[in-house]
């Protein structure tokens, strides 16, 4: 009988004007389902040996992706004087962060130990959470999140 192992590795990027860049890889590998049973240490180096191969595979799409892109943005955030439209509006002149937003992005940041105000002056160019907008609030909600799952985050 064979055991099938099925695993996937994604990475999503933030970018400027609420955009992203993302990459996923997934791989099923067929196994002898005594594995288990006779040799977990082996069945444990191919799932390892697998998850790292598509993790450097993730990160080297990632990698070819921004380097096609006039530049990347900074840890993954875009620069505030990036955050200014072509017409010269602010992306805050929309809806406010809802407190419910504002909770979650200090709770996020506050588990990772992420200097926030550090981040929203680099990324955002305001002091508080409470002054981004939903979309902003909601995007950066998405990275910090994503930050959680294996992406470094620093400001």
């Amino acid at each position: 009988m064979s055991l099938k192992l099925a695993l996937s590795v994604s990475r999503k990027i933030g970018q400027p004007h609420f955009g992203s860049l993302g990459a996923i890889c997934g791989v099923e590998l067929e196994l002898d389902a005594s594995i288990l049973e006779r040799d977990l240490d082996s069945f444990q180096k191919r799932a390892r040996d697998a998850y790292g191969a598509c993790a450097q595979a993730v990160n080297d799409e990632l990698a070819r992706q921004q380097a096609r892109l006039a530049g990347p943005p900074v840890n993954g955030y875009a620069r505030s004087e990036e955050r200014v439209r072509a017409n010269g509006t602010d992306n805050r002149s929309t809806r406010p962060a809802t407190p419910a937003q504002v909770r979650a992005i200090r709770a996020i940041a506050g588990r990772q130990h992420i200097d926030l105000p550090g981040l929203l002056h680099n990324c955002y160019g305001v002091k508080t959470a409470d002054e981004l907008s939903v979309a902003e609030a909601s995007h950066l909600i998405d990275d910090l999140q994503g930050a959680a799952h294996g992406e470094a985050l620093t400001s």
